[in-house]
């Protein structure tokens, strides 16, 4: 090893320093994303299909998977701004709403899913981070 001074150092490339022009995501990685998405879907103790019909029948969620799926308007803003202030953490997969990889379930199956929780016993702690893991 060779000491040299600061001014001498010349390290870094031109290549280094120019930006990046193109921001698109490659497909694979998006297919990843989607399949990474899927595999949460079904680890749930409901079906796909289920998730998506109750999620089209609640009023609230189907407005807005309505609304990521077409962009957020001002009045959508201030009517529904819990999900507004994580609209860029929400996703839709399948027409099932997601929270990260989380899936937003429906009120009508909350009570079907709690059940399911609880039956496993196993403890408090560890049922809430299994509910926390994959749904909100």
């Amino acid at each position: 090893i060779e000491y040299r001074s600061a001014q001498k150092h010349q390290n870094a490339d031109g290549l280094s320093r120019l930006p990046i022009t193109d921001s698109k995501v490659p497909d694979s990685y998006s297919e990843e994303a989607r399949l990474l998405n899927l595999s949460q879907i079904s680890a749930l103790p409901v079906t796909h299909d289920n998730l998506r019909e109750k999620t089209r029948a609640d009023t609230v969620l189907s407005r807005v998977l309505t609304i990521i799926q077409q962009g957020w308007t001002t009045e959508a803003k201030e009517k529904f701004p819990t999900f507004y202030r994580r609209k860029d953490e929400l996703a839709v997969e399948g027409n099932v709403l997601l929270w990260g990889t989380r899936a937003v379930i429906p009120n009508s199956l909350q009570p079907q899913l709690l059940e399911e929780l609880h039956s496993a016993h196993t403890g408090m702690v560890r049922m809430k981070s299994l509910a926390r893991k994959y749904m909100w």
